[in-house]
Formats: structure tokens, sequence, C-alpha cells
């Protein structure tokens, strides 16, 4: 599959399931960057380091745009690897990896967690101390999120990991 960037058209990448012969979208480096400035001068992935929790940014296609080192350890995967993966795709949800892909099988019609995004999104109206649980097909997870719609993007803050 290759993924382009929805902004600029470029290529960023090939990306599972590669045998897919078709585009999903994401946003390359040269175009988040200054999406990500804060007003106050300092850079997102600067502003998200004084998290000491997760927090990871979605953006308006629920795909990561940025997320901190708390939260790229938590997904256990850089942040060249995360950039443009659809939120399921992230944290390894075993129903992301079915037919449709995360946000188009059966199970995410019920997903609290994209639910909950999805809400924030249309409504922007903060969620917090959400409990979400995760089936990666590995055990499930469970996790405290609360969710901050700014600047087109939903902020997610992951606790009581």
């Amino acid at each position: 599959m290759h993924l382009i960037c929805s902004y600029c058209g470029r290529y960023i990448k090939e990306k599972e399931p590669f045998e897919v012969s078709r585009n999903t979208h994401g946003i390359c480096p040269d175009c988040i960057i200054p999406l990500l400035k804060q007003d106050n001068g300092l850079f997102y992935d600067e502003y998200l380091e004084t998290f000491d929790v997760p927090v990871v940014i979605l953006d308006s296609q629920c795909r990561v745009a940025a997320a901190n080192q708390a939260g790229l350890s938590m997904m256990k995967k850089p942040i060249e690897r995360v950039m443009g993966m659809l939120g399921g795709e992230a944290l390894e949800c075993r129903h992301s990896k079915l037919a449709g892909g995360c946000g188009r099988t059966v199970h995410c019609e019920t997903c609290t967690i994209r639910n909950l995004i999805l809400e924030t999104m249309e409504h922007k109206i903060p969620k917090y101390n959400q409990s979400i649980t995760i089936d990666t097909g590995k055990g499930l997870s469970n996790f405290t999120v609360s969710t901050i719609f700014y600047d087109g993007m939903v902020h997610i803050v992951f606790e009581n990991i």
C-alpha cells in the first residue's frame, strides 16, 4: 500500500499490507511541521515532551500526526513508523488487520476509542477519564484516556496504562 501525503500529494513510504496496490493517506514531515507550530513558538514535539504520560495526536482522518516519547514507547514503534497510521493500526488492534482495515470492520462500530475520537472531532468537546480496552490479539490492553480537540486534531492522553 502506498502512503501519500494528503496535503502535498508526495509519496511517503510503503506500508502494510504491502501486497495491496492502493493508496492511503498521511502527512509528510515537510507538511506536518508548519501544522504543528504552537502560538508560543514551540514545535509540537517539544510541547508534547512536557507531558510525562503518553500523548498521541490524530489528524482529521484519524491518522497519527504526532506522539511524544512516552506515546511511542507505549506503541513500541518509532515516529517514522507510526506517522500516517490509523489509530487502531498504531495501537495494534487485532481488528485493524481484518479485511477493510481499521475503522471499516463490524467491530469498529462499537469500538470505544474510535467512537470517542469521532465524537470529540465532531462536537469539539473534550472527554475525560474514559475507560477503553483494546484487543491486540495477544491480550487485552486497558487504558484510561482523555481526548481534546485542538487545531483540527484530536489529542489523546493515555493514563493508567
